[in-house]
């Protein structure tokens, strides 16, 4: 449907807190149903050792997460899908949003 897309980079050494909100946008690259996205993560732990959860990697007891579309949407080549992932009151509990152009 469309390529893989770098959503949120954090340095949790200089970091102590997570983004309110994480946006992408994606360009469609052929007609296809939308069902939902597929959100994973890479942790580079040194310069030799990873942690990936990305899709044919090694499995790891993390897996990725599928956040599903609930509506019926064709969407066209060369459209656009947004994604918006935020947190609701407390950010253990996180929100999304779809929006298609």
């Amino acid at each position: 449907m469309c390529k893989e897309k770098l959503a949120y980079t954090i340095d949790l050494i200089k970091e102590t807190k997570i983004a309110h909100k994480i946006t992408a946008t994606f360009k469609i690259e052929k007609n296809s149903r939308l069902t939902g996205v597929l959100v994973y993560f890479k942790v580079f732990l040194d310069q030799n050792n990873v942690i990936s959860t990305k899709p044919k990697k090694t499995n790891t007891h993390w897996g990725q997460v599928f956040i599903p579309y609930l509506g019926n949407k064709t969407l066209k080549h060369n459209s656009i899908l947004n994604f918006t992932l935020f947190p609701k009151k407390h950010v253990k509990k996180w929100r999304f949003k779809f929006g298609i152009v």
